[in-house]
């Protein structure tokens, strides 16, 4: 009879104890951008792919940083007359230059984008925009890397700490996980055929994707959370929405989801809003 209450309590015990340390979890539908907050671009990679002669001859100069503003300056200098968009995505803080968000819709193939970008450097260089012809190559460079589909297929790369709380949150069996990201729709088919990202793509159903190039609207644009929540039937109280970009995460918001930024790239702070949401 001993024995047998000294077997009882032990199992009561080890009960207890089970029920302590497992956490509680609840289902939800996380939604996860990709860029800056699952995936990183390798800026060695890319430097690769601009030329790394001409980018470190530029960046002894000083240049880099010069560079790159000019390449964004370009890119606003570019007039479009086909549409007026009224929800754009940021940078900076600064809307995105309208052909930008072309490409992120894929309104413009990448190679028509650069051909008019091509032509716009020509112009500027016959008005002395640029401080030399390295600087014009460099920026040249810049822009035809970064609508190179196949560049970013290349330089693409997961970011580990967000990696592992992916894993977690796949681990909680009541989870469904999207992915709603700005990209034109020829970069992130050599995204997610690149053998670098499997250990992302791994733990999303395709169908699961949804990507702005595809669909024809990007963030911040609700029209895409409200596709999101209708297509796939979410409960919008019950979805949880990870970005870097305050504007995407305030306008999913506002769509009754739970936003949760990344703009500081705090993956720590990221697990512990999970875990008291219960989501992992």
């Amino acid at each position: 009879m001993k024995l047998m209450k000294k077997h009882v309590y032990s199992i009561a015990l080890a009960f207890g104890l089970a029920c302590t340390i497992q956490t509680p979890t609840h289902a939800y539908a996380i939604i996860w951008d990709l860029g800056d907050t699952l995936v990183d671009v390798s800026k060695f990679c890319m430097a690769k792919q601009i030329g790394l002669s001409a980018a470190f001859r530029h960046w002894l100069h000083g240049g880099m940083d010069s560079a790159q503003e000019k390449a964004f300056d370009i890119m606003t200098r570019v007039k479009l007359y086909e549409l007026n968009y009224t929800h754009k995505p940021m940078r900076d803080n600064e809307p995105l230059p309208a052909i930008m968000l072309d490409w992120l819709i894929s309104a413009q193939s990448n190679r028509q984008i650069y051909i008019r970008l091509r032509d716009e450097i020509r112009s500027l260089d016959n008005q002395n925009y640029f401080k030399s012809k390295l600087e014009r190559r460099v920026v040249r460079r810049i822009l035809k890397t970064m609508f190179n589909p196949e560049s970013l297929g290349k330089c693409a790369r997961p970011i580990k700490p967000a990696l592992r709380i992916l894993r977690a949150c796949a681990q909680n069996k009541k989870n469904q996980l999207f992915i709603c990201s700005n990209w034109d729709a020829e970069s992130f088919a050599n995204v997610y055929n690149s053998t670098a990202m499997i250990p992302i793509f791994r733990w999303f159903n395709p169908d699961n994707i949804v990507i702005s190039g595809i669909l024809g609207v990007a963030k911040p644009n609700p029209a895409i959370y409200f596709h999101i929540l209708s297509n796939y039937q979410l409960d919008p109280d019950k979805t949880i929405f990870i970005d870097d970009d305050p504007v995407n995460v305030k306008s999913a918001e506002l769509c009754g989801i739970t936003g949760i930024c990344m703009e500081d790239h705090n993956y720590t702070r990221l697990r512990t809003e999970l875990k008291d949401l219960g989501a992992i």
